[in-house]
């Protein structure tokens, strides 16, 4: 079994786990009481409207705004320093951890701390999605790149892998003895200087599924959807920039 690394300067800019469920009633009108069990360690809230807007087409070719609708909010539960934030919203949870990324230990507490909460304090009919992220900012020499990142991040474990699709900048990847889906996406930007670049690199693992709102029936999903993160992260990167994160 191969030892998982572990990076003292860790290039993660934000880590989060989304989980999308189907309400069997307004989520707004349990806000209040999953506010006061998660307060302690979120003491900031905020509520930020969400709005749909809809345009037409005019005779001339140009758009026009037709409405505008207010729905359902996106509320913000913000720990005191800021780096731990909890989101609710008609489509579900995330659960976020801002740089510094403190490491998995912190944050899977952080997620047993706010699951099963939020399980309990709202009337949900069942979970179809589940999602762990995990986006990266790397910095390097323009006249580095062929040092530090393979052209496709592989998955040496699995031999039953099959790559949907490969665009520019994302690869799409299934895994299907654990049904798992990954996007893998790398985003280049000119950095500070001529010779600079700013590489964000972006691995989202999603399991589709189906199932009671439980605790105990998401949680043995992070360990492989971990796993299949760290694979795809390892595989990204040559050993000249693993070198830099220890």
């Amino acid at each position: 079994m191969t030892k998982e690394a572990k990076y003292t300067n860790s290039p993660i800019l934000e880590a989060l786990i989304e989980i999308r469920v189907s309400y069997g009633d307004s989520f707004e009108k349990f806000i209040d009481t999953f506010y006061e069990n998660i307060k302690e360690s979120y003491p900031i809230r905020e509520k930020l409207p969400q709005s749909r807007f809809s345009f037409k087409v005019k005779n001339d070719g140009k758009p026009e705004m037709q409405d505008v609708r207010e729905e359902s909010s996106l509320y913000k539960f913000i720990s005191s320093d800021g780096l731990d934030i909890v989101q609710v919203s008609e489509v579900g949870v995330v659960i976020t951890r801002l740089k510094p990324y403190i490491g998995w230990e912190y944050f899977e507490k952080k997620v047993e701390s706010i699951l099963p909460v939020f399980f309990d304090k709202f009337k949900i009919s069942f979970v179809n999605r589940c999602g762990l992220r995990f986006i990266n900012k790397i910095f390097v020499k323009a006249n580095e790149m062929g040092k530090m990142f393979t052209m496709l991040p592989s998955i040496t474990a699995s031999k039953h892998t099959v790559f949907i699709s490969n665009s520019r900048n994302q690869v799409q990847i299934y895994c299907p003895e654990v049904d798992l889906t990954a996007l893998v996406a790398q985003n280049i930007q000119p950095g500070k200087s001529d010779d600079d670049l700013e590489i964000t690199l972006d691995f989202d693992i999603i399991k589709v599924m189906n199932f009671e709102p439980k605790y105990n029936l998401v949680s043995p999903l992070l360990k492989p959807m971990r796993k299949l993160k760290n694979d795809l992260f390892e595989s990204n990167l040559k050993n000249d920039l693993k070198k830099r994160f220890e």
